[in-house]
């Protein structure tokens, strides 16, 4: 059921799982852009009754010093809906040593007026992450803030383990996590 029950703040550490991953490939500076399909959109373990299905373009820019920012839209591609409905913009800091990644961040969401997702009521996402490799696996803990009309607390930790093929040019991540907080923004 956990596998299944991934959140907002489960999502933003499997990216970080995929920056301490890249990081242990690469020291240098560089641009990334990706596409990504979701059938729904889910925040907290919950969603809409109606499916909020997005095509997502996504571009980031990660500086060596650390230094991230990233921006993405959602496309709504549900019948009848076809809209620009989210646009988020972030910036962060990463440090990552040779058996410790940890990182703040910050991330604004910026909803359509007609957006019915879940998380459309939250506007601001401030995170704070550490991971620990203990070579077996990861294991992190993250503690966030969510700001709309009032203010959420989320708590969640995610044990992984990395696996490449490829070259290293396939990588595969099973991960298990577990979250909890308020919903004020559900209310």
């Amino acid at each position: 059921l956990l596998l299944f029950m991934a959140s907002g703040a489960a999502l933003a550490q499997t990216a970080v799982t995929d920056q301490v991953d890249d990081k242990k490939l690469t020291d240098e500076s560089e641009w990334r852009a990706g596409i990504q399909y979701t059938s729904d959109y889910y925040y907290m373990g919950r969603a809409d009754s109606a499916a909020a299905p997005y095509l997502s373009p996504s571009i980031a820019y990660y500086h060596k010093s650390g230094v991230s920012l990233r921006s993405s839209l959602s496309y709504l591609t549900a019948s009848g809906e076809g809209r620009v409905d989210l646009f988020t913009l972030s910036v962060g800091y990463d440090y990552f040593g040779k058996k410790v990644a940890t990182g703040i961040s910050v991330a604004e969401y910026i909803f359509s007026e007609e957006s019915y997702a879940i998380q459309a009521e939250m506007s601001t996402y401030l995170n704070a992450y550490v991971g620990y490799d203990f070579s077996v696996f990861m294991l992190y803990a993250d503690a966030s803030l969510g700001f709309s009309e009032g203010t959420d607390v989320f708590t969640s930790a995610e044990i992984n383990r990395t696996f490449y093929a490829i070259k290293n040019k396939l990588r595969i991540t099973p991960a298990v996590y577990i979250n909890a907080g308020s919903q004020q923004y559900y209310n």
